[in-house]
């Protein structure tokens, strides 16, 4: 819905959100159980080189892009690198937004909210110990619930990703917790069922529990696998319990103010192609 604002408000020449799209490094080096990019990206990946880096950004601040999404699974990973990256935006006036770990962002939300972050992707997927040890997430609840207290305190906005219906859940626990985190006014909440992807270690955990054979189910909204407590049906109710619950009217209008930037020369200036330097050096 606030997409679709933004949308019809930049229509009108009002707004801008023009995002520039940027990648500091490929793959993931952490293999939770749930995630189906390891299996797809083969690999830890590697970081792009610095200049290739800086090429990427003078051709968006030529063409008058101020704002980065940054496409890294866990941009901060490599603090050293990351923080040369983010120096480039402070250079250049840019904002960025990026997807990262708790335990990476954890202690870091004030500094880096004044060197330009302003949205944050963060997975933080129960706060339940003994599911985030069987998820491999290497995090605690304790580490949770401090950062969201640290997001809360900055006024951070962020898309927290949360999955329901873990093999300790049950319907009211479910709601207990969708409750407490919406108390934090997050930004955008991400509720998602526990789905074990082919491919993924958690589809061999769970593959002789697997009851739904419908491939269109597999989509994050649906219990596919026989849980101890739950039925299909009673996650459905507690899905749409969080929805309802978690995306009311002010948290989807407080975040336009941030998320949406005042056009400046754009109203009256012709929308130019981007023109990319070639590369230096080709990365393997």
């Amino acid at each position: 819905m606030t997409g679709m604002v933004g949308k019809a408000i930049n229509g009108l020449g009002i707004l801008c959100n023009e995002i520039g799209v940027l990648y500091t490094h490929t793959g993931c080096a952490y293999g939770c159980t749930f995630c189906s990019s390891p299996p797809f990206l083969k690999g830890t990946g590697q970081r792009v080189p610095l200049h290739e880096i800086i090429r990427v950004l003078d051709a968006y601040q030529s063409a008058g892009i101020d704002s980065i999404k940054i496409m890294d699974l866990t941009f901060l990973d490599n603090r050293a690198h990351s923080d040369l990256v983010i120096s480039e935006f402070e250079k250049r006036g840019m904002q960025w937004m990026c997807m990262t770990r708790v335990d990476k962002l954890l202690g870091r939300v004030k500094e880096l909210e004044e060197r330009g972050l302003y949205f944050a992707l963060l997975g933080i997927e129960s706060l339940n110990n003994k599911s985030l040890d069987a998820m491999r997430k290497r995090e605690s609840r304790e580490m949770c619930l401090e950062i969201l207290e640290e997001i809360k305190a900055n006024n951070m906005w962020v898309n927290m990703a949360y999955m329901i219906a873990q093999p300790e859940d049950t319907a009211q626990s479910i709601r207990d917790e969708i409750d407490m985190l919406c108390r934090y006014h997050l930004g955008v909440y991400q509720f998602n069922v526990i789905t074990p992807y082919p491919g993924t270690a958690m589809f061999e955990e769970y593959k002789h529990r697997i009851l739904d054979q419908d491939w269109r189910h597999f989509d994050g909204k649906h219990l596919v696998w026989k849980h101890p407590s739950l039925s299909p049906d009673d996650v459905q109710r507690v899905l749409v319990y969080a929805y309802i619950r978690s995306n009311t009217l002010y948290k989807r209008i407080r975040p336009v103010p941030r998320f949406y930037r005042f056009k400046r020369k754009y109203a009256t200036q012709e929308r130019r192609g981007i023109a990319f330097p070639q590369p230096a050096q080709q990365i393997d």
